[in-house]
């Protein structure tokens, strides 16, 4: 039995060294480029074949046991059209997580990518076809009977460089090209099943979009007003560099925001009640422009509509939110309706130009019945010439009254320096 056992002993040593021994065989001839090449060569074969359209990856890295980059990387559409052409793809993932059902991504990158999405009168979009090529395979794979708990995912970070999409779509009307310079995030919780999400910062910088609506016939509003059932955790959100337009033939809207910093404290979205800490917008310019008198109407009437939907619906409505401060540091405002001709003189509310606003408000508060604040200043000039040197109030309007205490307003004509309170039995006495 002693010699067996030294026999057994040693067949199992061996086996053990064997497999480890062809572990570390395959990390080494991974590194190998004629092994990557050859492993390029393949998945492209394979994708080719499947999907029936020309793809192109031009190097494939590996690093075992968690590292995976695609270089170069080009995936033709149906029409001979670029679908999604990539710099860089880098995938950091632990995959020996997958072996307990659990996808672990460490890390998203990607660098120079571009993607052109379109959808066309069929309703198909470009990218269908390769949903199609796979679907086939899961369905077989997939058996009803299968009982094996789904897999658990979890994402760290994500970090793009120099992405460039363009969409266009018939069906919506939507022309939209998106330039974005940098994003970057982390993400603390990742939790499908729990639908629980944490992130506790968001960089975005160098945005460049436009849109363009084209005079499509939309789709009956969704009027469904249950809450949403996700556990979302925002920390700060940090935009830059953000140039936007969008257009319609109605209707030419252009913003140039240079900073808008958000702090977040929590967001319910079952109990629908968001706090906010602090948000800041600096030097931004913001153009809205209205071009036929039916758009103003039409907006108008939609208003109306809708306050009158939330105040005969608040339970279904109940939203609360609260904004511990909120600061703007000269911007930029500019209103016209075109439907209206311009006033030669004095105030004109359908051609407004604001300049150097500035404004610091703190305790913002507003519930279905109630809206309160403090305004420590606001400032701003206009071009019909009024300018707002000072201005602070304390306001609240709510359910039985309304007020402006320690109110000042001063320009370079007038001051006014009063307390106004208002009391009425209900709102709708006042309505």
């Amino acid at each position: 039995m002693g010699r067996f056992g030294r026999i057994a002993l040693k067949t199992i040593l061996w086996i053990i060294a064997s497999v480890i021994f062809l572990v570390l065989l395959v990390v080494i001839l991974i590194q190998v480029p004629s092994v990557q090449n050859f492993v390029k060569d393949k998945a492209v074969t394979f994708l080719q074949n499947k999907i029936k359209t020309k793809v192109e990856i031009g190097h494939i890295s590996l690093g075992l046991p968690k590292m995976l980059v695609l270089e170069d990387v080009y995936f033709e559409d149906q029409k001979k059209d670029t679908l999604i052409a990539g710099d860089k793809l880098k995938v950091d993932i632990s995959m020996l997580q997958l072996l307990h059902n659990k996808v672990e991504i460490n890390e998203i990158n990607l660098q120079g990518i571009t993607a052109k999405i379109s959808r066309g009168p069929d309703s198909l979009f470009n990218f269908d076809y390769i949903l199609k090529a796979f679907a086939g395979e899961q369905k077989k794979e997939v058996k009803p009977e299968d009982t094996t708990s789904t897999m658990k995912f979890s994402i760290d970070k994500i970090i793009l460089d120099r992405i460039n999409i363009t969409y266009k779509d018939v069906i919506s009307g939507n022309d939209v090209k998106f330039n974005l310079g940098h994003f970057d995030t982390r993400i603390k919780d990742f939790d499908l099943d729990k639908m629980k999400f944490s992130i506790p910062k968001i960089n975005l910088s160098g945005v460049n979009a436009t849109v363009i609506q084209t005079a499509v016939t939309p789709p009956p509003p969704d009027t469904a007003t249950a809450p949403l059932n996700l556990d979302l955790t925002l920390g700060t959100i940090d935009l830059s560099k953000i140039k936007v337009v969008y257009r319609t033939v109605e209707m030419d809207a252009n913003v140039d925001l240079s900073q808008f910093l958000v702090e977040m404290d929590k967001i319910d979205l079952k109990n629908q009640n968001v706090a906010i800490k602090s948000i800041s917008l600096n030097d931004t310019k913001a153009f809205l422009t209205f071009a036929k008198p039916k758009t103003v109407v039409k907006q108008v009437e939609k208003a109306i509509k809708k306050l009158d939907t939330l105040a005969s619906n608040p339970g279904k409505n109940a939203w609360r939110a609260t904004l511990g401060k909120v600061s703007f540091v000269n911007d930029e405002i500019k209103f016209d309706n075109e439907a209206q001709k311009a006033i030669p003189k004095g105030l004109d509310f359908a051609h407004m130009h604001i300049q150097k606003l500035n404004a610091d408000i703190t305790d913002l508060s507003y519930s279905p019945d109630t809206i309160k604040g403090k305004v420590n200043s606001f400032t701003f000039n206009e071009k019909s010439g009024l300018a707002v040197q000072k201005f602070h109030t304390t306001f609240l309007y709510g359910p039985t009254s309304a007020y402006l205490n320690d109110l000042l307003l001063e320009t370079p004509q007038t001051v006014i320096q009063k307390q106004v309170q208002v009391s009425y039995p209900s709102i709708d006495a006042i309505t």
